[in-house]
Order: C-alpha cells, then structure tokens, then sequence
C-alpha cells in the first residue's frame, strides 16, 4: 500500500465508529508497518496515544489497553520513516517534519530540521 493511501485510509483515527473497525485498522497497520511502513508506524502511534483520538467511548476505551506501545512505536518508526523519506515517501518526509516541529521520541525538537524536512516535503510534491 503506497503511503499516500495509508494517510487517506488511517490518517484520521476518528472516524472509527466501532471496535471492529478499530481492530481491523490497528491488524492491517501493524502488517504495514511490518513490511517497512514507517507511515504505517506513525498512525499506528498515533491511534494508539492516549489522549489523541476521539471517535466513540467504546472506540476509545478499546484503544486506551494500547497506550503504554505509543512512545515505543513512535522510536521503531523514526527509522523507517529516515529511510522512507530518503527513498522519496512525501508522507514520510511529512511525518519526520512533525516528529522533529513536537519533539517526539526518539529526537529532540528542532525547527530547523522540521523546515528542512518540510521543504523538502514541497518539492518532493510538485509535479516535475
């Protein structure tokens, strides 16, 4: 599945309306992300943060028995994502861009590292 689709499909952990659906999106990110997804990764982390999805209170109570894999995730995914972006992912250039604006785990915020990735993001998306 090409990164752009994972955005589409999981990047707004929201939408969930049930359990079942929840499960199959957590099931088919961890596949992704197994195969070398660190896209797949981030949403998975993000899914699974306590605190950053709404949705139902049977949909968040589901996702709260997962919280203590989010800092986890986010650390296996930065590595993925370094070389998905590298690799030309504008998703993943996308992802590094907000790990380094927040700070998140594994590296310390920088702003100018996030406008580096976030340039490149741009161009990276224009049509040649």
């Amino acid at each position: 599945m090409e990164d752009s689709a994972i955005i589409g499909e999981f990047g707004s952990p929201d939408r969930f309306r049930s359990v079942a659906e929840a499960k199959a999106a957590i099931d088919r990110l961890r596949e992704l992300f197994n195969g070398g997804s660190g896209v797949a990764g981030f949403c998975l982390a993000i899914l699974l943060c306590p605190g950053l999805v709404g949705g139902t209170l049977e949909v968040r109570a589901y996702l709260s028995q997962f919280g203590d894999e989010c800092e986890a995730l986010y650390r296996k995914s930065f590595p993925l994502l370094t070389q998905n972006a590298e690799t030309g992912s504008t998703e993943a250039m996308n992802c590094l861009a907000i790990y380094y604006q927040t700070g998140l785990p594994p590296v310390e915020r920088s702003l100018d590292t996030m406008r580096m990735w976030d340039e490149r993001a741009a161009r990276s998306s224009k049509p040649a």
